[in-house]
């Protein structure tokens, strides 16, 4: 922890993106090895290669992959034509560098080709939530907001508005939840339409009639 600390007080983007490719590296044994041929692809890339790589990945649903070029197998990294762009730019394209071959290593290390599946699969822990066992109001709309997120997460964007979010954690709750819920949004109706005292005006008017002016 010491040297990494030491790194990160650097602030560069090369240093970021060296702590960010060990620290990838370090989750687990599989994650080790796609970090591995990440770093070989991106040593095999140009900078602009690199930019088209990290949309390509991002943007794929089909699960499929970079792959390194049968003619770059048997070179060493430094013998890659991307490290040896990389050592013959100036230290502002190097910094430039780095960064995409860390964005590049974290968007293969992060990517799951099968998007699709797993968006149904949180759908449906989304859909059997229920608010039965929870005697903590706040926890329970914690974690169904955790598992709302989850499911944007693998959409890539809002699954629903929230009114649609709102009825949908209604359907699965008690019913006693359903009428609290009843009378929380008539009684805030009510207020709406409810006579408010003007600043200044010594009477009262309807909200509505306010709007109108």
């Amino acid at each position: 922890m010491r040297e990494f600390a030491s790194l990160v007080r650097m602030k560069s983007k090369s240093t970021e993106a060296v702590i960010k490719i060990i620290a990838l590296s370090r989750i687990n044994g599989s994650l080790q090895s796609k970090v591995r041929s990440a770093v070989k692809i991106a040593a095999a890339s140009s900078i602009e290669q690199l930019k088209d790589l990290v949309f390509t990945v991002n943007a794929k649903s089909n699960g499929e992959m970079p792959t390194l070029e049968s003619k770059f197998k048997l070179m060493t990294l430094i013998e890659l034509p991307g490290m040896v762009q990389l050592q013959n730019s100036n230290s502002l394209d190097k910094e430039e560098h780095w960064f995409q071959i860390g964005e590049f290593v974290s968007a293969v290390a992060s990517y799951v080709g099968d998007r699709k599946s797993q968006l149904e699969i949180a759908k449906q822990n989304l859909n059997s939530f229920t608010g039965v066992e929870y005697n903590d109001c706040d926890l329970m709309l914690s974690d169904y907001e955790t598992l709302w997120d989850i499911c944007c997460d693998w959409f890539r964007g809002l699954i629903e508005i929230d009114f649609d979010k709102i009825q949908r954690l209604l359907q699965q709750c008690p019913l006693r939840v359903k009428a609290a819920y009843v009378a929380y949004m008539s009684e805030k109706v009510f207020c709406h339409i409810a006579d408010r005292e003007l600043p200044g005006a010594g009477r009262t008017e309807t909200l509505k009639t306010k709007k109108l002016r």
